[in-house]
């Protein structure tokens, strides 16, 4: 069952990881209109995204290894969990260096 140790606290924490990010969106809602606080709303929309991606990998090695799943169905939720997990990480470190250059 060590799935289970590996599983159950990613979950947690990427759900920890959306909520932290659903404060920061509503926070720069709130705020005045500019490039900035737009940065900021889609860097953490990136972060959830990466935090659902995480999520949805997590859950699907559990139903793997408990045996609801096949392997099939299994290969493809890797690869549709990596590829999400690796693109909005990827527009993360974007939206960061875009955020670092304009506030030169």
């Amino acid at each position: 069952m060590w799935w289970y140790n590996v599983g159950i606290p990613c979950i947690l924490l990427s759900i920890m990881a959306i909520a932290l990010d659903i404060f920061v969106i509503n926070y720069y809602r709130k705020s005045e209109l500019s490039l900035v606080t737009l940065i900021y709303s889609m860097i953490s929309g990136a972060d959830i995204l990466t935090a659902v991606g995480i999520i949805h990998q997590s859950i699907g090695l559990i139903l793997f290894n408990e045996g609801v799943i096949s392997k099939y169905t299994q290969d493809f939720n890797t690869v549709v969990s990596y590829s999400l997990i690796q693109i909005s990480y990827r527009s993360s470190v974007f939206y960061n260096l875009v955020l670092a250059v304009s506030r030169l």
